[in-house]
């Protein structure tokens, strides 16, 4: 089953010379929002949204997630000129790495695969994108959205993740709850073309 989030726009990440684009699930999801439901600024009729996308786990991602892109719109609409900033990205949870089916394949429509560990983050987002000459034998095997274009990839990449040895790098071991997502980003257009003059998508109002 998809599920959606609000994640920040990308940033290219890297050395100077070796700059890497990252669009996975690793880059402050849901941030203008929950900044704005714990200053107190949400509006009344978006909280229950707010406290059932928190409650709802796609995966191991306790930050929480919905199963609609109307549901997403609706949240991020409590963020000011939010489209500038942030962007939605659709997702379908494959299991836990070790269980991950070796020949999955990311169709062009989709950014790729990307793995995740609860409370530290996407694998991607700490090592090969942060110190990309670690990892240089796996670059190549980057989409253009910095993620890995199939599953043997990413689990041949998280295999030298594993083994690595360097201060710079966040120390994960291989028997870690990490799972592994395929993303890319949601189609608000036709849900925005669909609800102008129909109120708020998914909201009811």
């Amino acid at each position: 089953m998809p599920f959606f989030v609000l994640v920040r726009k990308l940033e290219a990440r890297g050395g100077a010379n070796n700059r890497i684009a990252y669009r996975g699930l690793d880059r402050f999801p849901w941030a203008c929002v929950d900044d704005i439901y714990y200053e107190g600024g949400m509006a009344c009729e978006l909280v229950p949204v707010w406290k059932r996308a928190q409650e709802h786990h796609a995966g191991n991602l306790s930050f929480g997630s919905v199963d609609s892109i109307s549901e997403a719109l609706v949240l991020a609409s409590a963020c000011n000129d939010w489209s500038e900033h942030y962007e939605i990205l659709e997702g379908e949870c494959l299991g836990r790495l070790s269980d991950a089916q070796l020949g999955a394949e990311a169709s062009e429509d989709w950014f790729g695969y990307d793995c995740y560990l609860d409370g530290t983050g996407s694998l991607i987002s700490l090592g090969i994108c942060e110190m990309p000459q670690l990892f240089s034998s796996h670059v190549l095997h980057l989409t253009e959205a910095g993620l890995f274009g199939n599953v043997s990839s990413l689990m041949a990449y998280c295999a030298s993740y594993f083994q690595l040895k360097d201060e710079s790098i966040e120390p994960v071991s291989c028997g870690e709850e990490i799972f592994v997502y395929r993303l890319r980003l949601a189609n608000v257009e036709t849900v925005e073309s669909g609800s102008r003059g129909h109120g708020k998508p998914g909201s009811g109002l």
